[in-house]
C-alpha cells in the first residue's frame, strides 16, 4: 500500500504543480497520462485494470479511455526457467505426456503466458501457464484498490456514475476467477454449450486435455485463423464483416439474457477468424454470469430496447441495480425525457446542449444511479466490437444491422420471452426507435453508418469548449 500510495500520490502532486497552468480538458488529459505511467510501473494487475477501462467507451471519461488504450497490449513474458517450474510442479508425473515445448511464448498477458507444444502422442497443442507469484501480487494489489475505491466516490461527479467500488468489485471477481484455470475450463464448456446451441452459427472453441488441467496450467488445442485485431490490417469484405458482427452480437446477447452466461473479455487477442468462416474464442477466465432474477431483468431491458418500450427498459435496468429499489419508474422516464422521439441533439445550441447534458448528469447522480457490474462487462464487450467494426467496415448500415439482430433474436426466442416476462412478441414487433434515440437521429434519416455515427460524436464533442466541459464536470 505504501508503494502504491507513494507512486500515485507523487503523480498527482506533480500534476498539481507542474501542470497547473494547463486548463480544462488538457489538464485532465495530463493527469490521466501520469496515472497511466504509474499503472504500467505497478505491473500486470494495474495494466489489466487499465485495459478494462480502455474497453469501456461511454462508461468512463473519453480522455481516460484514450489514455488507457496506450497501455501495452502484451506484458513482458517471464523467463522460461521460471515458468517451467510452474509447469513441472503442476503436472508432476504427467509432465512426461508433453514431448516438447517452445520456450518462446506466442502470447503473454497479465496472468499467464501461452506456449506452443507437442504431446507425446504427436498432437499439436498450446499450454497456458500462470505466472509464478502472480496470486500474491494480485491479492496485495486488490487490497489497495478496495481501500482506495470508496474514497473516490463523489470526488468527480461524472466518474461517480462509473461506480469505482463496483468497478473494483467486478475487477476483483474476474481476476480472481482467472487465477483458477480449472474454473476457466468449466466456463469454456458452459459457453461452448451455449454458442453451439445456435446451429446456424459456427464457432471454434479449444478442446482442453482434461488430464493436463490444473489450477495453474491448461493444455488445449490451438485455435486456427488470425486474430480479429490482425484482420483489421488484412481487411475483410463488407459481407463478411456483417456476418461477424451479427454472430458476435447474437452470441453475446443470447448468452446473457437467455442462458445467463457470456464470454466477458472480447479483445483483439481473444477473437479469431479462420478461412472457413468460423469465429474462434479463447480465454474464458472472465465470464459474465446472471442468475435467474437478474437475467430476467436484463432480458426485460433488452426486449425494451428492441421494441422501443421505454418503461420495460427502465424497469429492467432498475432491477439490475442501476437505480435504488424505491425509484419511481414514471418519474425517471419524465425527468430524463426518455420518450422523446424524433430528436437531434445537433440541432441544439451549444448553451442548450450543455444545459441538457449537465442536467442529465446531475439528475442521474441525484437518483443514485450506478452502472451494474454485469452491464459494465456487457458494455465493455460491445464497445470493443463497435471499435473493431468501425475500422473493418465504416460503411456498415447500423440501423439495418440492429433490425436484423433484433428480428433474429425474437425469431428464435419469442416463446421463451413470452414465457419468462409476459411479452408475446415476434420479429414484426422490432423497432429502431430506441436506436435512433441513442444515436440522436430523426425518423426521416434512412440509414446510419459507423462513419456517420463517429462524425456525429465528433461534432458533439467539438461543440464543447474548455469552459463547457468544466461546467459539466463541476
Amino acid at each position: 500500500m505504501l508503494v502504491t500510495v507513494f507512486r500515485f500520490g507523487k503523480a498527482f502532486i506533480l500534476w498539481k504543480i507542474r501542470d497547473r497552468k494547463a486548463k480544462g480538458p488538457e489538464r485532465q488529459e495530463l493527469l490521466y497520462e501520469r496515472l497511466r505511467h504509474v499503472a504500467e510501473l505497478q505491473g500486470p494487475t494495474y495494466v489489466k485494470l487499465a485495459q478494462l477501462i480502455s474497453a469501456a467507451e461511454g462508461v468512463f471519461p473519453e480522455a481516460l479511455v484514450a489514455e488507457c488504450k496506450k497501455c501495452r497490449d502484451q506484458v513482458s513474458p517471464e523467463p522460461w526457467k521460471e515458468v517451467s517450474k510452474v509447469l513441472n510442479d503442476e503436472l508432476g508425473n504427467k509432465r512426461s505426456d508433453i514431448a516438447s515445448v517452445n520456450q518462446i511464448p506466442i502470447a503473454a498477458a497479465s496472468i499467464a503466458q501461452v506456449h506452443e507444444a507437442v504431446l507425446s502422442n504427436g498432437s499439436d497443442v498450446v499450454i497456458k501457464i500462470q505466472r509464478p507469484g502472480i496470486r500474491k501480487k494480485v491479492i496485495d494489489d486488490l487490497k489497495v484498490m478496495a481501500w482506495v475505491a470508496p474514497k473516490l466516490v463523489g470526488k468527480i461527479p461524472v466518474a461517480a456514475l462509473a461506480n469505482p467500488p463496483a468497478l473494483v468489485e467486478l475487477f476483483a471477481e474476474t481476476i480472481c476467477e482467472e487465477l483458477d484455470f480449472k474454473l476457466e475450463v468449466a466456463n469454456l464448456f458452459e459457453i461452448r454449450r451455449v454458442l453451439y446451441s445456435n446451429l446456424k452459427q459456427e464457432w471454434e472453441i479449444p478442446d482442453p486435455e482434461l488430464g493436463l488441467v490444473t489450477e495453474r496450467v491448461i493444455v488445449m488445442t490451438k485455435i486456427s485463423g488470425v486474430s480479429l485485431g490482425d484482420s483489421i490490417a488484412m481487411g475483410i469484405d463488407s459481407a463478411s464483416s456483417s456476418v461477424v458482427f451479427r454472430q458476435m452480437v447474437e452470441g453475446l446477447l443470447e448468452g446473457a439474457v437467455i442462458h445467463g452466461i457470456f464470454h466477458g473479455d472480447f479483445h483483439a487477442g481473444n477473437v479469431f477468424l479462420n478461412t472457413t468462416g468460423k469465429i474462434g474464442l479463447v480465454d474464458f477466465g472472465i465470464t459474465g454470469r446472471l442468475d435467474g432474477t437478474r437475467r430476467q431483468a436484463f432480458l426485460r431491458y433488452v426486449v425494451g430496447l428492441m421494441t422501443g418500450d421505454v418503461e420495460s427498459q427502465v424497469v429492467g435496468i432498475k432491477d439490475l441495480g442501476a437505480f435504488p429499489e424505491d425509484a419511481d419508474i414514471g418519474l425517471l422516464i419524465n425527468e430524463f425525457q426518455l420518450e422523446r422521439n424524433n430528436f437531434d441533439p445537433l440541432e441544439l445550441s451549444e448553451e442548450e446542449f450543455i444545459d441538457e447534458f449537465r442536467g442529465l448528469i446531475k439528475g442521474l447522480l441525484a437518483e443514485g444511479a450506478r452502472i451494474p457490474k454485469e452491464l459494465m462487462l456487457f458494455v465493455k464487450n460491445f464497445a470493443y466490437l463497435s471499435s473493431v467494426m468501425q475500422e473493418l467496415d465504416p460503411d456498415m448500415d447500423l440501423l439495418n444491422e440492429f433490425l436484423e439482430v433484433a428480428s433474429a433474436f425474437f425469431g428464435r426466442n419469442g416463446v421463451r420471452v413470452a414465457t419468462e416476462i409476459g411479452f408475446s412478441l415476434s420479429a414484426d414487433d422490432v423497432s429502431d426507435i430506441t436506436f435512433r434515440r441513442v444515436a440522436g437521429i430523426r425518423e426521416n434519416v434512412p440509414s446510419l453508418t459507423w462513419k456517420e455515427l463517429g462524425e456525429r460524436r465528433n461534432s458533439l464533442m467539438d461543440r464543447m469548449d474548455r469552459r463547457s466541459i468544466k461546467q459539466i464536470i463541476e
